[in-house]
């Protein structure tokens, strides 16, 4: 359905967001209807393993966000708990898209 490039370098911060981008936009491309192949193009360098005693060493954490299975409605306990989350409200504003996510906003 559609072709991406992964960035070669994600040292940068602004590397790293745009790269976790376009994983999104790749998955939300491969489920969209309808669903299909997408091509992640990944720039490889040498050697493709680390040395022998080097450590791997991640810049932060995975990030696990909540994802519920895409359904034409929402499953009843997923409507009773965002009614007991939201009832202390009397303003709300939903706000959906494919950012990331942050606990801030």
């Amino acid at each position: 359905k559609r072709s991406f490039n992964y960035p070669a370098d994600v040292s940068h911060p602004d590397s790293r967001w745009y790269a976790e981008r376009i994983f999104s936009e790749a998955i939300n491309e491969a489920r969209a209807y309808p669903p299909g192949p997408v091509h992640i193009n990944i720039p490889l360098r040498e050697p493709f393993y680390p040395e022998v005693g080097a450590t791997l060493d991640f810049q932060q954490p995975v990030k696990i966000i909540k994802e519920d299975a895409p359904a034409y409605m929402l499953a009843p306990e997923t409507i009773k708990q965002l009614q007991e989350e939201l009832s202390g409200f009397k303003r709300i504003l939903i706000v959906a898209g494919q950012g990331s996510y942050q606990p801030e906003l």
